[in-house]
């Protein structure tokens, strides 16, 4: 019995760690908002991929043991998304803008 008290234990802190980690990128992704994609380009290097759409909005979109999509309208950032975020930690990448 406590065995399992302590595996339970150790999950809960293994969760609200991986959450607070996906919290914290974000909140670091919302550095760049109103950044120029060739200045994320330049930290981060080139997006895995990109797709135009009709209206002129980009969505370009990085892979690294987190998908990032960024959302850009002439080349500013104007609002990203992540996928796997759990998987990661957040010090992998430049997830914050420089100074």
């Amino acid at each position: 019995m406590e065995r399992r008290k302590g595996v339970f234990i150790v999950i809960i802190l293994l969760s609200s760690f991986m959450l607070s980690s996906c919290a914290t990128i974000g909140s670091d992704l919302d550095t760049w908002i109103g950044s120029s994609v060739d200045e994320y380009v330049s930290v981060n290097g080139p997006p895995r991929s990109t797709y135009k759409y009709q209206d002129g909005r980009t969505i370009s979109t990085w892979d690294k043991g987190c998908v990032i999509n960024l959302i850009s309208d002439k080349r500013v950032i104007l609002s990203w998304s992540l996928k796997g975020c759990l998987k990661i930690h957040p010090s992998v990448g430049q997830w914050k803008k420089p100074s």
